[in-house]
């Protein structure tokens, strides 16, 4: 019935075993720095506002307390490789919306996304939405070059064949597998 129903039972994380282990868990609503050198910055986007009401959904529930609860899943986050000229963009199931999510991006850093990998979260959507993210993504930035996409697991292929169809010269949407290795 979980499963079936989409409501989220895990345990929630050990913090006492992470710090018996000599590690240390940050819990944080805003961005967070990880990393800084030379020409790389490694961000965590922390949580993600939610501006588009076409990328909001109610699909998932979570059980406390033997209450069950809509989870919006506020703690979405991605990662933000921003580079010298340009961010890499990696994002998990990207809940908040890949709209949403590249906003909040922009007010980060004022570096061109150039590549966005992972879950775009679009399987299930309408053709209304597909059609809306998709100029969303040929509009959110002027950039030089193209905006790469390799959508993931929860994308969909059919975002993925909607995002090719576009032959749209300002955005490239690749398939890729299990074993693809980037170089940036």
């Amino acid at each position: 019935m979980l499963s079936k129903s989409k409501i989220v039972n895990q345990e929630p994380i050990n913090v006492k075993r992470v710090k018996d282990l000599g590690h240390n868990i940050i819990f944080s609503k805003n961005h967070y720095e990880l990393f800084n050198l030379d020409s790389l910055k490694i961000i965590i986007s922390g949580e993600i506002p939610r501006n588009y009401e076409i990328e909001d959904f109610n699909s998932f529930y979570l059980l406390q307390d033997n209450i069950i609860t809509n989870d919006k899943i506020l703690d979405d986050k991605c990662l933000i490789l921003e580079y010298k000229n340009n961010v890499v963009l990696l994002t998990g199931c990207c809940h908040s919306g890949i709209m949403n999510t590249l906003n909040y991006i922009k007010s980060i850093t004022d570096k061109p996304i150039s590549h966005i990998i992972g879950g775009f979260h679009m399987a299930n959507a309408s053709n209304q939405r597909i059609k809306k993210t998709i100029e969303y993504l040929t509009s959110f930035q002027k950039y030089e070059y193209p905006l790469y996409l390799f959508p993931l697991h929860c994308s969909g292929e059919k975002f993925l064949y909607e995002s090719v169809k576009t032959n749209n010269p300002d955005l490239k949407a690749f398939n890729m597998s299990v074993g693809t290795v980037f170089n940036f």
